[in-house]
Protein backbone atom coordinates (compact mmCIF):
# COMPACT_ATOMS: atom_id res chain seq x y z
CA UNK A 1 0.00 0.00 0.00
CA UNK A 2 2.94 2.31 0.62
CA UNK A 3 3.98 2.09 -3.07
CA UNK A 4 0.46 2.94 -4.22
CA UNK A 5 0.31 5.95 -1.91
CA UNK A 6 3.65 7.21 -3.20
CA UNK A 7 2.40 6.94 -6.78
CA UNK A 8 -0.59 9.05 -5.79
CA UNK A 9 1.76 11.69 -4.39
CA UNK A 10 1.34 10.92 -0.69
CA UNK A 11 4.57 11.22 1.22
CA UNK A 12 3.77 8.86 4.09
CA UNK A 13 3.13 5.18 4.65
CA UNK A 14 1.09 3.19 7.17
CA UNK A 15 -1.77 5.58 6.42
CA UNK A 16 -5.45 5.14 7.13
CA UNK A 17 -8.20 5.76 4.61
CA UNK A 18 -9.49 4.46 1.31
CA UNK A 19 -12.11 5.21 -1.35
CA UNK A 20 -15.04 7.32 -0.22
CA UNK A 21 -16.54 6.80 -3.66
CA UNK A 22 -15.23 6.01 -7.13
CA UNK A 23 -14.41 9.71 -7.55
CA UNK A 24 -12.83 10.47 -4.15
CA UNK A 25 -9.94 8.85 -2.31
CA UNK A 26 -9.02 10.04 1.17
CA UNK A 27 -6.02 8.96 3.24
CA UNK A 28 -4.51 10.30 6.45
CA UNK A 29 -1.50 9.94 8.68
CA UNK A 30 -1.49 10.94 12.36
CA UNK A 31 1.86 12.23 13.61
CA UNK A 32 3.57 14.35 16.26
CA UNK A 33 2.41 12.28 19.24
CA UNK A 34 -1.15 12.11 17.92
CA UNK A 35 -1.58 15.89 17.68
CA UNK A 36 -1.35 16.45 13.90
CA UNK A 37 -3.18 14.78 11.02
CA UNK A 38 -2.02 15.00 7.41
CA UNK A 39 -4.66 14.29 4.79
CA UNK A 40 -4.20 13.31 1.18
CA UNK A 41 -7.28 13.99 -0.93
CA UNK A 42 -7.51 12.86 -4.58
CA UNK A 43 -10.60 13.53 -6.68
CA UNK A 44 -11.51 12.54 -10.23
CA UNK A 45 -13.16 15.92 -10.86
CA UNK A 46 -12.28 19.20 -12.56
CA UNK A 47 -13.90 21.74 -10.19
CA UNK A 48 -13.86 20.95 -6.49
CA UNK A 49 -14.31 18.26 -3.85
CA UNK A 50 -14.43 18.32 -0.09
CA UNK A 51 -15.07 16.57 3.20
CA UNK A 52 -16.94 17.53 6.35
CA UNK A 53 -16.82 16.25 9.91
CA UNK A 54 -20.51 15.67 10.63
CA UNK A 55 -23.64 13.82 9.54
CA UNK A 56 -25.17 16.67 7.52
CA UNK A 57 -24.44 20.21 6.35
CA UNK A 58 -25.86 21.71 9.53
CA UNK A 59 -23.14 23.27 11.72
CA UNK A 60 -20.38 21.23 10.13
CA UNK A 61 -16.64 21.80 9.85
CA UNK A 62 -15.61 21.37 6.20
CA UNK A 63 -12.40 21.25 4.20
CA UNK A 64 -12.78 22.13 0.51
CA UNK A 65 -10.24 21.53 -2.27
CA UNK A 66 -10.92 23.69 -5.30
CA UNK A 67 -9.24 24.62 -8.57
CA UNK A 68 -8.75 28.38 -8.52
CA UNK A 69 -6.79 30.29 -11.14
CA UNK A 70 -4.93 27.24 -12.40
CA UNK A 71 -3.85 26.07 -8.95
CA UNK A 72 -5.34 23.96 -6.17
CA UNK A 73 -6.33 25.65 -2.92
CA UNK A 74 -7.51 24.15 0.37
CA UNK A 75 -9.97 26.10 2.54
CA UNK A 76 -11.14 25.65 6.12
CA UNK A 77 -14.90 26.30 5.97
CA UNK A 78 -18.03 26.15 8.11
CA UNK A 79 -21.52 25.18 6.93
CA UNK A 80 -24.65 26.33 8.76
CA UNK A 81 -27.04 24.38 6.53
CA UNK A 82 -27.79 23.44 2.96
CA UNK A 83 -26.11 26.45 1.41
CA UNK A 84 -22.61 27.44 0.28
CA UNK A 85 -20.18 27.06 3.21
CA UNK A 86 -18.24 30.13 4.34
CA UNK A 87 -14.58 30.45 5.27
CA UNK A 88 -14.01 30.21 9.02
CA UNK A 89 -12.26 33.57 8.93
CA UNK A 90 -15.38 35.22 7.47
CA UNK A 91 -17.28 34.20 10.60
CA UNK A 92 -14.59 35.29 13.05
CA UNK A 93 -12.89 31.91 13.23
CA UNK A 94 -9.40 30.81 12.21
CA UNK A 95 -7.87 29.26 9.11
CA UNK A 96 -6.40 26.07 10.53
CA UNK A 97 -5.04 24.38 7.41
CA UNK A 98 -1.40 24.49 8.47
CA UNK A 99 0.32 23.31 5.31
CA UNK A 100 -0.65 22.45 1.72
CA UNK A 101 1.80 20.55 -0.47
CA UNK A 102 2.07 18.23 -3.47
CA UNK A 103 -1.02 19.69 -5.07
CA UNK A 104 -1.78 18.58 -8.60
CA UNK A 105 -4.34 19.51 -11.23
CA UNK A 106 -5.01 18.21 -14.73
CA UNK A 107 -6.88 15.69 -16.85
CA UNK A 108 -10.02 15.81 -14.71
CA UNK A 109 -8.02 15.13 -11.56
CA UNK A 110 -7.13 17.27 -8.53
CA UNK A 111 -5.17 16.29 -5.44
CA UNK A 112 -3.27 17.77 -2.52
CA UNK A 113 -1.80 16.96 0.88
CA UNK A 114 -2.72 19.21 3.80
CA UNK A 115 -2.24 19.23 7.57
CA UNK A 116 -4.27 20.41 10.55
CA UNK A 117 -4.22 19.86 14.29
CA UNK A 118 -6.53 17.29 15.80
CA UNK A 119 -7.41 19.84 18.48
CA UNK A 120 -7.29 23.31 16.96
CA UNK A 121 -7.62 26.58 18.83
CA UNK A 122 -10.86 27.33 16.96
CA UNK A 123 -13.36 25.42 19.08
CA UNK A 124 -16.33 27.20 17.46
CA UNK A 125 -15.78 26.53 13.75
CA UNK A 126 -13.50 23.47 13.82
CA UNK A 127 -14.38 19.92 14.76
CA UNK A 128 -12.21 18.86 17.68
CA UNK A 129 -10.85 15.41 16.85
CA UNK A 130 -9.52 12.87 19.31
CA UNK A 131 -7.17 10.03 18.50
CA UNK A 132 -8.80 6.61 18.17
CA UNK A 133 -12.33 8.07 18.10
CA UNK A 134 -14.87 7.61 15.28
CA UNK A 135 -16.76 10.49 13.67
CA UNK A 136 -19.33 11.00 10.93
CA UNK A 137 -17.80 12.11 7.65
CA UNK A 138 -19.58 13.65 4.66
CA UNK A 139 -18.19 14.30 1.20
CA UNK A 140 -19.21 16.06 -2.00
CA UNK A 141 -17.81 17.07 -5.39
CA UNK A 142 -18.74 18.93 -8.55
CA UNK A 143 -17.69 19.06 -12.19
CA UNK A 144 -19.67 22.20 -13.00
CA UNK A 145 -16.79 24.66 -12.87
CA UNK A 146 -16.03 26.86 -9.86
CA UNK A 147 -17.41 26.31 -6.37
CA UNK A 148 -20.92 25.45 -7.54
CA UNK A 149 -23.73 23.23 -6.25
CA UNK A 150 -22.83 19.54 -6.07
CA UNK A 151 -26.31 18.29 -7.07
CA UNK A 152 -26.53 14.62 -6.02
CA UNK A 153 -22.76 14.12 -5.88
CA UNK A 154 -22.49 13.74 -2.12
CA UNK A 155 -22.62 11.09 0.56
CA UNK A 156 -21.55 10.00 4.02
CA UNK A 157 -19.20 7.62 5.76
CA UNK A 158 -17.37 7.07 9.05
CA UNK A 159 -13.97 8.45 9.98
CA UNK A 160 -11.83 6.62 12.54
CA UNK A 161 -8.92 8.75 13.78
CA UNK A 162 -6.33 6.00 13.56
CA UNK A 163 -3.67 5.11 11.00
CA UNK A 164 -5.03 1.57 10.87
CA UNK A 165 -8.47 2.74 9.78
CA UNK A 166 -9.90 1.54 6.48
CA UNK A 167 -12.73 3.33 4.69
CA UNK A 168 -15.44 1.30 3.03
CA UNK A 169 -16.99 3.09 0.04
CA UNK A 170 -20.19 4.92 0.97
CA UNK A 171 -23.28 5.37 -1.17
CA UNK A 172 -23.68 8.58 -3.09
CA UNK A 173 -26.76 10.76 -3.08
CA UNK A 174 -27.47 11.08 0.62
CA UNK A 175 -26.19 12.23 3.96
CA UNK A 176 -26.72 10.26 7.14
CA UNK A 177 -30.40 11.07 7.17
CA UNK A 178 -31.48 8.71 9.95
CA UNK A 179 -33.39 11.37 11.95
CA UNK A 180 -35.39 12.42 8.89
CA UNK A 181 -36.21 8.84 7.96
CA UNK A 182 -37.26 8.05 11.53
CA UNK A 183 -39.41 11.19 11.56
CA UNK A 184 -41.05 10.11 8.31
CA UNK A 185 -41.74 6.61 9.61
CA UNK A 186 -43.23 7.93 12.86
CA UNK A 187 -45.53 10.35 11.06
CA UNK A 188 -46.59 7.76 8.48
CA UNK A 189 -47.46 5.17 11.14
CA UNK A 190 -49.23 7.73 13.31
CA UNK A 191 -51.31 9.47 10.62
CA UNK A 192 -51.90 6.69 8.11
CA UNK A 193 -52.35 4.06 10.79
CA UNK A 194 -53.04 4.77 14.43
CA UNK A 195 -55.15 7.92 14.19
CA UNK A 196 -57.29 6.30 11.49
CA UNK A 197 -58.01 3.41 13.86
CA UNK A 198 -59.09 5.94 16.48
CA UNK A 199 -61.38 7.80 14.07
CA UNK A 200 -62.92 4.60 12.70
CA UNK A 201 -63.56 3.32 16.22
CA UNK A 202 -65.45 6.42 17.36
CA UNK A 203 -67.42 6.94 14.14
CA UNK A 204 -68.46 3.47 13.10
CA UNK A 205 -68.34 1.51 16.36
CA UNK A 206 -69.51 4.08 18.90
CA UNK A 207 -72.04 1.55 20.24
CA UNK A 208 -69.07 -0.38 21.66
CA UNK A 209 -67.74 0.65 25.07
CA UNK A 210 -64.16 0.05 23.95
CA UNK A 211 -64.46 2.53 21.06
CA UNK A 212 -64.13 5.50 23.44
CA UNK A 213 -60.98 4.01 24.94
CA UNK A 214 -59.41 3.22 21.53
CA UNK A 215 -60.18 6.72 20.24
CA UNK A 216 -58.77 8.42 23.34
CA UNK A 217 -55.55 6.38 23.48
CA UNK A 218 -54.95 6.73 19.72
CA UNK A 219 -55.46 10.49 19.83
CA UNK A 220 -53.16 11.02 22.81
CA UNK A 221 -50.45 8.78 21.34
CA UNK A 222 -50.51 10.47 17.93
CA UNK A 223 -50.46 13.91 19.53
CA UNK A 224 -47.52 13.18 21.81
CA UNK A 225 -45.39 11.46 19.15
CA UNK A 226 -46.15 14.13 16.53
CA UNK A 227 -45.12 17.00 18.80
CA UNK A 228 -42.07 15.08 20.07
CA UNK A 229 -40.86 14.21 16.57
CA UNK A 230 -41.34 17.77 15.31
CA UNK A 231 -39.48 19.15 18.33
CA UNK A 232 -36.63 16.68 17.91
CA UNK A 233 -36.12 17.53 14.24
CA UNK A 234 -36.21 21.25 14.98
CA UNK A 235 -33.77 20.87 17.87
CA UNK A 236 -31.30 18.90 15.75
CA UNK A 237 -31.67 20.84 12.49
CA UNK A 238 -33.35 24.10 13.50
CA UNK A 239 -30.70 26.18 11.77
CA UNK A 240 -31.97 24.88 8.43
CA UNK A 241 -35.43 26.41 8.93
CA UNK A 242 -34.60 29.70 7.29
CA UNK A 243 -34.55 31.53 4.01
CA UNK A 244 -32.17 28.95 2.51
CA UNK A 245 -34.91 26.31 2.40
CA UNK A 246 -36.31 25.60 -1.03
CA UNK A 247 -40.03 25.96 -1.79
CA UNK A 248 -41.00 22.38 -0.97
CA UNK A 249 -38.99 22.38 2.26
CA UNK A 250 -40.65 25.61 3.39
CA UNK A 251 -44.11 24.20 2.68
CA UNK A 252 -43.28 20.98 4.51
CA UNK A 253 -41.84 22.65 7.61
CA UNK A 254 -44.58 25.28 7.93
CA UNK A 255 -47.33 22.74 7.37
CA UNK A 256 -45.69 20.46 9.92
CA UNK A 257 -45.64 23.15 12.59
CA UNK A 258 -49.26 24.05 11.79
CA UNK A 259 -50.28 20.42 12.21
CA UNK A 260 -48.36 20.30 15.49
CA UNK A 261 -50.31 23.28 16.84
CA UNK A 262 -53.65 21.83 15.75
CA UNK A 263 -52.74 18.49 17.32
CA UNK A 264 -52.11 20.17 20.66
CA UNK A 265 -55.54 21.83 20.43
CA UNK A 266 -57.18 18.50 19.53
CA UNK A 267 -55.54 16.69 22.43
CA UNK A 268 -56.63 19.41 24.86
CA UNK A 269 -60.23 19.29 23.60
CA UNK A 270 -60.23 15.49 23.68
CA UNK A 271 -59.07 15.41 27.30
CA UNK A 272 -61.70 17.98 28.30
CA UNK A 273 -64.48 16.03 26.58
CA UNK A 274 -63.28 12.82 28.21
CA UNK A 275 -63.39 14.46 31.64
CA UNK A 276 -66.93 15.63 30.90
CA UNK A 277 -67.88 12.07 29.93
CA UNK A 278 -66.42 10.63 33.13
CA UNK A 279 -67.64 13.23 35.63
CA UNK A 280 -70.74 14.43 33.81
CA UNK A 281 -72.05 17.97 33.66
CA UNK A 282 -72.25 20.52 30.88
CA UNK A 283 -70.62 23.86 30.23
CA UNK A 284 -71.38 26.81 27.99
CA UNK A 285 -70.79 26.12 24.32
CA UNK A 286 -70.47 22.37 24.83
CA UNK A 287 -72.17 21.51 21.54
CA UNK A 288 -69.97 23.92 19.58
CA UNK A 289 -66.90 22.62 21.39
CA UNK A 290 -67.76 19.02 20.49
CA UNK A 291 -68.52 19.97 16.87
CA UNK A 292 -65.17 21.76 16.49
CA UNK A 293 -63.34 18.73 17.88
CA UNK A 294 -65.16 16.44 15.46
CA UNK A 295 -64.64 18.57 12.34
CA UNK A 296 -61.01 19.34 13.16
CA UNK A 297 -60.35 15.66 13.75
CA UNK A 298 -61.32 14.87 10.17
CA UNK A 299 -59.85 18.03 8.63
CA UNK A 300 -56.40 17.72 10.20
CA UNK A 301 -55.84 14.42 8.40
CA UNK A 302 -55.82 16.19 5.02
CA UNK A 303 -52.71 18.38 5.62
CA UNK A 304 -51.11 15.44 7.43
CA UNK A 305 -51.51 13.24 4.34
CA UNK A 306 -50.17 16.04 2.12
CA UNK A 307 -47.17 16.57 4.39
CA UNK A 308 -46.34 12.86 4.49
CA UNK A 309 -46.15 12.96 0.71
CA UNK A 310 -43.98 16.12 0.79
CA UNK A 311 -41.61 14.56 3.31
CA UNK A 312 -41.05 11.27 1.50
CA UNK A 313 -40.69 13.04 -1.84
CA UNK A 314 -37.85 15.17 -0.44
CA UNK A 315 -36.24 12.16 1.24
CA UNK A 316 -36.41 10.11 -1.96
CA UNK A 317 -34.99 12.98 -4.01
CA UNK A 318 -31.93 13.24 -1.75
CA UNK A 319 -31.33 9.56 -1.06
CA UNK A 320 -32.24 8.04 -4.45
CA UNK A 321 -34.98 5.90 -2.91
CA UNK A 322 -38.62 5.48 -3.91
CA UNK A 323 -41.07 5.37 -1.00
CA UNK A 324 -43.94 7.20 -2.69
CA UNK A 325 -45.56 4.13 -4.34
CA UNK A 326 -45.89 2.57 -0.88
CA UNK A 327 -47.36 5.79 0.52
CA UNK A 328 -49.87 6.03 -2.34
CA UNK A 329 -50.85 2.40 -1.74
CA UNK A 330 -51.62 3.18 1.90
CA UNK A 331 -53.62 6.24 0.82
CA UNK A 332 -55.72 3.93 -1.37
CA UNK A 333 -56.17 1.39 1.42
CA UNK A 334 -57.26 4.01 3.95
CA UNK A 335 -59.63 5.60 1.42
CA UNK A 336 -61.15 2.22 0.52
CA UNK A 337 -61.73 1.29 4.16
CA UNK A 338 -63.49 4.60 4.81
CA UNK A 339 -65.60 4.24 1.66
CA UNK A 340 -66.79 0.75 2.59
CA UNK A 341 -67.53 1.66 6.20
CA UNK A 342 -69.28 4.90 5.24
CA UNK A 343 -71.51 3.17 2.68
CA UNK A 344 -72.43 0.52 5.23
CA UNK A 345 -72.97 3.15 7.92
CA UNK A 346 -75.25 5.31 5.80
CA UNK A 347 -77.17 2.74 3.80
CA UNK A 348 -77.27 -0.50 5.82
CA UNK A 349 -80.69 0.25 7.38
CA UNK A 350 -82.09 1.46 4.07
CA UNK A 351 -80.84 -1.68 2.36
CA UNK A 352 -82.44 -3.83 5.05
CA UNK A 353 -85.73 -1.96 4.65
CA UNK A 354 -85.61 -2.30 0.86
CA UNK A 355 -84.90 -6.03 1.12
CA UNK A 356 -87.83 -6.41 3.52
CA UNK A 357 -90.21 -4.55 1.22
CA UNK A 358 -89.18 -6.69 -1.73
CA UNK A 359 -89.71 -9.78 0.38
CA UNK A 360 -93.00 -8.36 1.66
CA UNK A 361 -94.38 -7.81 -1.84
CA UNK A 362 -93.30 -11.26 -2.91
CA UNK A 363 -94.83 -12.81 0.19
CA UNK A 364 -98.09 -10.95 -0.36
CA UNK A 365 -98.41 -12.28 -3.87
CA UNK A 366 -97.71 -15.82 -2.74
CA UNK A 367 -99.68 -15.94 0.52
CA UNK A 368 -102.33 -13.21 0.49
CA UNK A 369 -105.11 -15.75 -0.20
CA UNK A 370 -103.96 -18.23 2.43
CA UNK A 371 -105.94 -18.34 5.69
CA UNK A 372 -104.23 -17.46 8.96
CA UNK A 373 -101.96 -14.72 7.57
CA UNK A 374 -102.68 -11.31 9.04
CA UNK A 375 -102.93 -8.55 6.46
CA UNK A 376 -101.75 -6.09 9.14
CA UNK A 377 -98.59 -8.16 9.51
CA UNK A 378 -98.05 -8.22 5.77
CA UNK A 379 -98.52 -4.45 5.59
CA UNK A 380 -96.05 -3.77 8.40
CA UNK A 381 -93.06 -1.53 7.73
CA UNK A 382 -90.97 -3.20 10.44
CA UNK A 383 -88.31 -5.56 9.04
CA UNK A 384 -88.14 -7.35 12.40
CA UNK A 385 -91.47 -9.03 11.52
CA UNK A 386 -89.61 -11.20 9.06
CA UNK A 387 -88.81 -13.56 11.91
CA UNK A 388 -92.51 -13.71 12.89
CA UNK A 389 -93.58 -14.50 9.34
CA UNK A 390 -90.90 -17.12 8.99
Amino acid sequence: SCIILLILGIQFCNAGGGNLTSEIQLHWNITNNNTLIEFSLQCQVDSWCGIGFGSSMTNTDMIIMIVDGGKVTISDKWSIGEETPSNDTAKGGQENILEVKNWNYGNNFISANFTRKLHTDDTTYDKILQFNQTYDLIWAFSNNGGFNFHNKNFGHNKFWVNNAAVINPGGSGGFSSGPYKDHGLYMTIMWLGLIQVGIIAIRYFKWSMISQFVHFVAGITVGVITVYSLSYIYKKHGEEFGAELDKEQRYHSRLGFTIGGLVLAQVAMGILLKLKLVFGGEFAGMKIFRAVHKVLGYAICVPAFVNIRYGWHMYDDVNSTNHLPVIYTFYAIVGSVYFILEVYHRFSNKIKTLKFRLWQNSYKRAHSKKPGISQNLLDSENPSHIEVLE
